[in-house]
């Protein structure tokens, strides 16, 4: 099996920290894949401005270490879905950055 080019290609995730810009649409996430220690990325994702909800939720994703599915879209587009949930939040990759 392949080694996975990107952070999004893992079947789960764990945020380890969020950081929003100022403006609360950029927003710094610091994610790890549980199945395997020591592999860990950064994310740099500009989130979707209709939706309020999207940086309190990856807060509380991050605060409650709630797995994460993510699931690509035609690039740089993106959702990150809470596991057995409905909670999502849309962005845009603009960048990434493997620990």
């Amino acid at each position: 099996m392949p080694e996975p080019e990107s952070a999004l290609d893992w079947p789960e995730l764990h945020l380890k920290a969020v950081v929003a810009q100022p403006d609360d649409q950029l927003v710094l996430v610091s994610v790890d894949w549980p199945a395997h220690p020591g592999q860990s990325a950064m994310l740099l994702l500009a989130l979707d401005g209709g939706d309020v909800r999207s940086l309190s939720l990856l807060s509380e994703w991050c605060a409650r270490q709630a797995s994460v599915s993510p699931l690509r879209y035609p690039p740089p587009r993106l959702v990150l879905r809470r596991r057995q949930s409905l909670q999502r939040v849309h962005a845009q990759l603009l960048a990434e950055d493997p620990a």
